[in-house]
């Protein structure tokens, strides 16, 4: 391991002890936050929709009518199955429990590896709390699958590249 690797995994080892500090309440009130903007947005995107495809009906005739309502109505489709996947997400992180300590990679765990520090949650994606930056990915990822049940201390593989589990929490 060159000098530089080692410099790497003690940043973030002093990474993983500030986020114990940090909590994983902290983590959690942050992805709930992220999931609750991307709810109040998508509902305003669905709200000025249907007000437009109503605006359509008194204001054009025939053709142009039916394809404005068409494009009105695929776009409502869309954003209805975009907030349905929205609220499914924000279902899965109620279930879990921010004081629970994992000692193994699982639903609700923090995981440091020597790359990067993730949290099992839903399929977020990055997000930086208290100048640190976390993956909150969903527990069916693949990255995810390749961790389930694997202990501090043990490699995991993905996309080519060995990572080691430093500590989990």
């Amino acid at each position: 391991m060159s000098f530089t690797q080692k410099v790497v995994q003690l940043k973030l080892l002093s990474a993983t002890f500030e986020m114990v500090s940090m909590k994983k309440l902290t983590l959690y009130n942050a992805c709930r936050a992220k999931i609750d903007t991307q709810l109040s947005e998508l509902q305003s995107a669905i709200d000025k929709v249907q007000e437009s495809i109503v605006g359509e009906e008194n204001s054009t005739s025939g053709n142009k009518f039916e394809t404005a309502r068409a494009m009105g109505q695929e776009e409502l489709d869309r954003l209805n199955r975009t907030i349905n996947n929205a609220i499914r997400e924000r279902n899965i992180l109620s279930q879990i429990s921010p004081e629970k300590e994992c000692s193994t990679a699982q639903l609700g765990a923090v995981i440091t590896t020597n790359k990067k520090m993730m949290y099992l949650c839903v399929g977020i994606g990055k997000i930086e709390v208290d100048g640190q930056t976390v993956f909150a990915i969903s527990a069916i990822s693949p990255i995810a699958r390749s961790l389930m049940g694997l202990g501090v201390g043990e490699e995991v593989v993905f996309a080519g590249k060995k990572e080691k589990i430093l500590a989990i929490h």
